[in-house]
């Protein structure tokens, strides 16, 4: 019986048959790995671009808060502008 196959393989190509389907299968997974490696490079170049021109808003201007009315005023400030008082 074994004999038999071995002729059968061997007459009828059918090996030759078998090699071609297992290296068309490897040849698609290796599409699918070309694929994923692709996106995973474009999504990198992307992500780079974007932290490039995306820039983080400037800090707003230093403040500190009044004791008295608890408004919140510029730094430099040495009265409050809403209470009127002195702010060291």
């Amino acid at each position: 019986m074994l004999s038999e196959f071995k002729a059968f393989l061997t007459k009828s190509n059918a090996l030759a048959l078998a090699i071609g389907v297992v290296i068309g299968a490897a040849i698609t997974y290796g599409h699918l790995i070309g694929t994923v490696i692709d996106f995973i490079f474009i999504a990198f170049v992307v992500f780079l671009v974007a932290k490039a021109l995306i820039k983080p808003p400037p800090p707003g201007p230093a403040t500190k808060t009044c004791p008295e009315c608890r408004e919140s005023i510029p730094a430099e400030a040495r009265k409050c502008k809403a209470c009127g008082s002195v702010v060291a």
